[in-house]
């Protein structure tokens, strides 16, 4: 059919033409720019995916020159900390030297003009060390941190305080000694010596065997509790099995944080052997204890460290409890019942773990204290007491005091109370590492702690090798004439008291879990309550009135001068502290380093899979070109075509 009034032909044709055009168009845009995608109609998830690893590859390429300028920092620190170092070296090869005695005074103190100039030295390497003007040698920034609003903070305070042993651990000192008469024993370095002053032939020793003993002692064995019959006092942890569920036995043990046990020498009235139970549990630490006499021979078991082993794996007490406490929380829970679901039957089995623990522990401190003593301790009668014993025939406990006939039980320990406060808003000074940026995320970055270096901080003000002091001796007769003075003074005994706070109660706080929707939660079992009473000591101490000091003759006493320099370890120390600020700056330059390399990597393993997202495979667009010019060509002459069509039909009008 022939129609004019729609050329349909030459419509279609001109549409694909169109089209051809277009295709050809985006392809001649495509290898002319290298991108496959030039817009977001190109390729829109394409689009997104390409920018977000554009800013992740730019980001990585600046945090690698960042790196590398952290890298420069650090070996310009480190170039300043060397040469304090050769500096350090220096003084010590002067102080060798000022150590000769074929040195004058006047030699000394030209040595001493060196050492003095040189580590002024280090104080100004300190000064002017920068790098991008920032001193590099004067350690990290400070900052002013603001803080808004009320909240709740940590108030620390050290006390002072006394306290007894807890109610649950039994200390004995009522035994009785026992009766060994006629036998002469001696305690030393491990052996004792047995002999009735008699028969020679009756020397005996007991210890380890080949022990040097004086002549005639014949080994009779290590020693053994058969010649034990001198007990003088009892330790007993048994009742700490008398608990009902996981939060009395945190409570009883926690109880012994802060208590010492003193057991005196029983051949001298100045000494005592004694074990204390230290910890830094949750609202509680232990800084100290106070001595219980002139020489306290003490060992501590840090109850909060001290290795426990638990269902395989080794932790302290108190995260063994914990363990339990979480594992049986529900029954601590709101309408719980304590000791509930096998609570109880655990608990026990744990008390009697720690229990024997704890007597193990014991008697190898108290036996590491007094192994120079007549006291040893041995154990007792029950899986978890010990006997501590008094090794001395009856003439000695005549003739000296007995042993560990007063006990101390009591003892003043120094505290870090914690407890919670609130408090308002205020600013705090913090101290702030640098930080190496590594890529375009705000979280990823590297620490960079700068030292702080000084002749202070290295303990090196003033460090003086040209120093002497004078001694003071006596002559023999005005030693004797001291003596005598010191014999005869008048002892004269004062009573007197005083009080002091006392730890009343004594409870941790315990922690326990619940689940909601299956979500794990904390919730507070026991809150944490440490209250206090009033306590009055009473005490004794002996006061020595003298009369008149003798007065010195002439030569009795003489001055002497004596060269006194400041230890070379002083030095030691601080090429100690250097080494250890150098070791730290090369050990953060490797880490920068392996981090600079990762980032490398990434960076070209990124750049790779950007480009096959947003790059033009050039080979494929040019066939593509191709193939549209040539449709493109191809619709042009199809439409001149049809035009003359639509001319054959206007001759049928003539």
């Amino acid at each position: 059919m022939q129609v004019i009034a729609h050329d349909l032909l030459s419509q279609f044709t001109s549409r694909q033409l169109n089209i051809s055009a277009d295709s050809k168009e985006k392809a001649a845009e495509k290898l002319s720019s290298g991108y496959r995608i030039n817009r977001s109609a190109d390729d829109a998830a394409g689009l997104k995916i390409s920018e977000k690893m554009r800013w992740q590859i730019r980001g990585l390429d600046k945090g690698m020159r960042n790196i590398t300028d952290g890298i420069s920092l650090i070996k310009t620190a480190d170039g300043a900390l060397s040469e304090v170092h050769d500096i350090l070296q220096r003084v010590r090869e002067l102080s060798i030297q000022a150590y000769n005695d074929t040195n004058t005074e006047g030699d000394r103190d030209s040595i001493q003009m060196e050492v003095d100039a040189i580590l002024g030295e280090i104080d100004r390497i300190a000064d002017t060390t920068t790098f991008n003007n920032r001193k590099i040698l004067k350690g990290n920034p400070l900052t002013s941190v603001p803080i808004t609003g009320p909240h709740v903070v940590e108030k620390i305070e050290t006390k002072r305080l006394a306290k007894d042993i807890p109610n649950w651990l039994k200390v004995d000192s009522e035994l009785k000694a026992g009766n060994n008469t006629g036998i002469n024993q001696e305690y030393t370095d491990g052996v004792m010596l047995i002999w009735d002053g008699q028969d020679p032939a009756d020397k005996k020793y007991y210890g380890p065997q080949n022990a040097v003993v004086p002549d005639g002692y014949v080994w009779q064995g290590e020693w053994s509790p058969q010649i034990d019959d001198n007990p003088s006092a009892k330790i007993d942890f048994s009742e700490l099995l008398n608990v009902t569920d996981s939060v009395d036995l945190y409570t009883k043990v926690y109880g012994l944080i802060g208590t010492k046990i003193s057991f005196p020498c029983g051949t001298c009235s100045y000494q005592v052997n004694s074990i204390s139970f230290g910890g830094h549990e949750k609202s509680i630490i232990t800084t100290g204890f106070e001595n219980a006499a002139a020489v306290d021979v003490g060992g501590n078991i840090n109850l909060s460290d001290k290795a426990f082993n638990y269902q395989g794996d080794t932790m302290s007490y108190y995260d063994a409890i914990q363990k339990l406490v979480e594992t049986y929380s529900s029954n601590h829970d709101t309408g719980g019942t304590p000791g509930a679901n096998g609570e109880s039957a655990a608990v026990k089995d744990l008390a009697k773990q720690i229990a024997l623990d704890l007597k193990s522990k014991v008697k190898d401190v108290l036996n590491d204290c007094m192994a120079n003593h007549f006291d040893r301790v041995m154990d007792g009668p029950n899986d978890y007491s010990l006997i501590v014993y008094d090794f001395r025939d009856d003439t000695a406990l005549t003739n000296m005091h007995a042993a560990d006939a007063s006990i101390k039980t009591y003892s003043v320990a120094t505290y870090q109370i914690i407890t919670q406060e609130v408090i308002e808003g205020v600013s705090e000074i913090r101290e702030d590492p640098l930080k190496i940026m590594c890529s375009a995320r705000i979280w990823d970055s590297i620490d960079l702690n700068l030292p702080y270096l000084s002749r202070y901080k290295l303990q090196l003000q003033p460090y003086k090798l040209n120093r002497y002091t004078y001694e003071t001796a006596y002559s023999d007769s005005y030693k004797n004439k001291l003596l005598l003075w010191e014999q005869s003074a008048v002892e004269v005994v004062h009573t007197g008291s005083y009080t002091m706070n006392v730890i009343d109660t004594y409870k941790p706080p315990v922690i326990g879990y619940r689940y909601v929707n299956g979500e794990r939660q904390q919730f507070t079992i026991q809150e944490a309550e440490v209250t206090y009473s009033q306590k009055t000591i009473n005490y004794t101490y002996t006061e020595k009135i003298y009369g008149p000091k003798p007065v010195a003759e002439p030569g009795d006493i003489t001055m002497s001068k004596k060269y006194n320099p400041d230890s070379v370890e002083l030095i030691d120390d601080a090429i100690s502290i250097v080494s250890d600020m150098r070791t730290k700056l090369g050990a953060t330059q490797n880490r920068l380093e392996h981090a600079f390399a990762a980032n490398a990597n990434t960076f070209e393993n990124s750049q790779a899979s950007e480009s096959r997202i947003r790059d033009t495979d050039m080979a494929e667009e040019m066939v593509n070109y191709s193939r549209h010019s040539i449709m493109e060509q191809a619709g042009q002459a199809v439409l001149a075509q049809a035009g003359q069509i639509t001319k054959g039909v206007l001759t049928l009008l003539q």
